[in-house]
C-alpha cells in the first residue's frame, strides 16, 4: 500500500505535553512576496503598523515580530517556521497577521498552517478579518482563502499574457541586468523594452564564440586578461564567466 505523501516540513504533532499558552502572549508576522518589495519598503512597514495597533487594542503582548521576503508558494519560510515553533512549544498564544493571505495564497497551505496553530491552542488575530471565534467567522476565513488563491492565480495568469504580448512585439520581458553583449533600450518612462546589441561588448562576445572550436575557456581567459579587456563588473576574466555567455 503507497504511504500517504506529506507536506513539505510538515511536524508530527509532540506526544509529549506542551505547555498551556499564555493567550495575551503573542507573535507578529508579516510578509511580502519579493526583494525589491522589501528593498523599497512596500508593506511592510504598514502591516508592522497595523498588527502593531491591533496587538494593542486587544491587550496583547508582543514576544517576536517576524518576517519573511519569499514567495508566496515557498513552503519554507523561515519566519513562517519560527511562528509554528513558538506556537507548538506554548511560547504563545496568539499570533497577529495582517491578512490570512500572509500566511499563504495556496489553500491547501493555508488550512494546514491554520490547523497546526488552532492545535498549539494559537488563536490567530487578523487586522483584515478578525478572529475566528465561531463556526461561521472560520467559515468566512476559508473562503476568504480561497479567493486569496483564485486572485494569485488570476495574477499569474496576466503576467504570463503580458510576457508573451512583449515577445510578440518584440520586446524583452525580462528585469535586471541585460546579458554581456547586449543592453537594454528603454521608453520615455525609463522602462526597459528590448535589448539591443552593446557596440563595446558585442565584438568581444563575437570573438569568444569564434575562438572556442579551437582554444579551451582557461586559453581565452587568459588572453583576454593579458589584453587587458574588462569585464562588466571589472573582475578578471575566468571560465566560469565565458561559461556563462556561452550558455
Amino acid at each position: 500500500m503507497a504511504s500517504v505523501p506529506q507536506f513539505p516540513s510538515a511536524r508530527t504533532p509532540r506526544t509529549a505535553r506542551r505547555p498551556t499558552p499564555d493567550p495575551r502572549r503573542a507573535a507578529i508576522y508579516f510578509r511580502v512576496s519579493t526583494g525589491p518589495q522589501a528593498e523599497h519598503g512596500y508593506g511592510l512597514e504598514a502591516q508592522e503598523q497595523a498588527c502593531r495597533a491591533l496587538a494593542a487594542r486587544e491587550g496583547l503582548t508582543v514576544a517576536e515580530v517576524l518576517r519573511d521576503v519569499e514567495s508566496v508558494t515557498a513552503w519554507d519560510l523561515p519566519g513562517l517556521q519560527r511562528l509554528l515553533d513558538l506556537a507548538e512549544a506554548g511560547a504563545i498564544g496568539a499570533a497577529v497577521v495582517y491578512d490570512p493571505d500572509r500566511l499563504s495564497r495556496s489553500l491547501a497551505k493555508y488550512v494546514w498552517l491554520d490547523s497546526r496553530l488552532s492545535a498549539a491552542g494559537v488563536t490567530v488575530h487578523y487586522v483584515t478579518v478578525g478572529t475566528a471565534a465561531t463556526e461561521e467567522q472560520r467559515l468566512f476565513h476559508d473562503i476568504k482563502a480561497v479567493f486569496a488563491q483564485w486572485d494569485h492565480r488570476r495574477i499569474v495568469h496576466r503576467l504570463a499574457q503580458g510576457k508573451r504580448t512583449k515577445v510578440a512585439g518584440g520586446r524583452n520581458h525580462g528585469v535586471g541586468v541585460a546579458p554581456y553583449g547586449y543592453r537594454y533600450e528603454r521608453d520615455d518612462r525609463g522602462r526597459q523594452t528590448q535589448l539591443a546589441r552593446d557596440p563595446a561588448e558585442a565584438p568581444i562576445v563575437q570573438r569568444i564564440f569564434r575562438a572556442v572550436p579551437r582554444c579551451s575557456l582557461d586559453q581565452i581567459a587568459t588572453a583576454l586578461r593579458a589584453e587587458g579587456i574588462p569585464t562588466r563588473h571589472g573582475r578578471p576574466w575566468s571560465t566560469a564567466t565565458l561559461h556563462t555567455i556561452l550558455a
